[in-house]
């Protein structure tokens, strides 16, 4: 029995929103049963479970496992296929022949003006942005929720994103294309300005109230690493668990004096007002299976990143520096 069955079908969720057939999957999760036995635990007779058990069994959630003669009549043990289920089902536009594709991605805001300007041309109409950190990103993508995912995920050697696409997907082969690389730093108020060290110094001076971002973000990631290397106790940090979870939100609390500073974007910061201390640079790629790369349906938004305009908006919108090259970057299968 495998540990988890997972789908996207449709029907495979229709079939399951029957009671019934979930009462019987559920029962031989947890040991193989006859008709009868399970009749005799639901309340029901051998021909009614049948009737529910068959397609069931048709669908692959259910196997047979054994036989056993009963007066003359062979009774079958049937057994769940695996110990959990797990469905998915995301309803999208109806856009004829064209595939709507998923990008689960956090908040960033070139990758959001990008598509409005790709979207007044129809070029991205068939691009749905959802949100999420890298993380969720990631498992969005994974579980086939998604079929492009933004990440900004910084690994313990200095490089970004190629460990964990690894790790997330050792049975598929996947790319990275880069996006750009974004200046990352402390956010906060102008009238905090002079009692911010341009370092992480200031997240330990007490009169200074920091906040978070959400686990899973790639700046969380990041300041984990850091405050690990150097020996930091997140306790003595004021604010510490305290998070949000987008650089946006990030931004409206210490616009609204709920805190001192932060950990976001340089764009973010220009476009609230707030003063910004540089502390690292981040590189933020578009994570895809490798056969996406020549979908039709793609190739707008693979365009637009090796053309000009999106170089000149790098540029207008500071805080952005183009990435070295527009080729996708493979990241091949683990070695069995």
């Amino acid at each position: 029995m495998g540990a988890l069955f997972e789908t996207s079908s449709a029907d495979l969720v229709h079939l399951l929103s029957h009671p019934k057939r979930r009462a019987i999957l559920q029962l031989l999760m947890h040991r193989p049963a006859t008709l009868t036995q399970i009749g005799e635990q639901l309340g029901h007779s051998a021909a009614h479970i049948r009737h529910h058990l068959l397609p069931l069994y048709k669908s692959g959630l259910l196997r047979l496992v054994g036989k056993r003669k009963v007066r003359g009549f062979h009774e079958k043990y049937y057994a769940a296929t695996a110990r959990a289920v797990r469905l998915h089902l995301l309803l999208l536009p109806h856009q004829g022949r064209e595939q709507v594709a998923i990008l689960v991605s956090s908040n960033d805001p070139l990758l959001h003006r990008s598509l409005q300007l790709m979207d007044k041309r129809r070029e991205a109409s068939h691009i749905l942005l959802l949100k999420g950190d890298s993380i969720a990103s990631l498992t969005a993508l994974r579980q086939g929720l998604s079929r492009v995912a933004g990440c900004h995920l910084p690994q313990v050697d200095g490089g970004f994103n190629q460990a964990y696409v690894q790790h997330w997907f050792p049975d598929r082969r996947m790319a990275l294309l880069p996006f750009a690389h974004r200046e990352v730093g402390l956010l906060h108020a102008r009238s905090a300005t002079a009692r911010v060290p341009p370092s992480l110094d200031s997240l330990l001076d007490p009169g200074l109230r920091f906040i978070n971002r959400e686990a899973g973000s790639g700046v969380r990631i990041w300041l984990d690493q850091q405050v690990t290397r150097l020996g930091i106790p997140p306790d003595s940090i004021r604010g510490f668990n305290q998070a949000v979870g987008n650089h946006e939100l990030l931004a409206e609390r210490l616009q609204a004096g709920e805190a001192d500073l932060g950990i976001g974007l340089a764009a973010v910061a220009a476009a609230a007002g707030l003063a910004f201390t540089p502390l690292y640079e981040e590189r933020y790629d578009l994570v895809l299976p490798w056969e996406l790369l020549i979908d039709p349906g793609f190739q707008p938004l693979r365009e637009w990143l090796q053309g000009e305009e999106h170089r000149g908006l790098l540029g207008q919108m500071g805080g952005y520096r183009p990435a070295e090259s527009s080729e996708p970057i493979p990241i091949e299968q683990a070695a069995n």
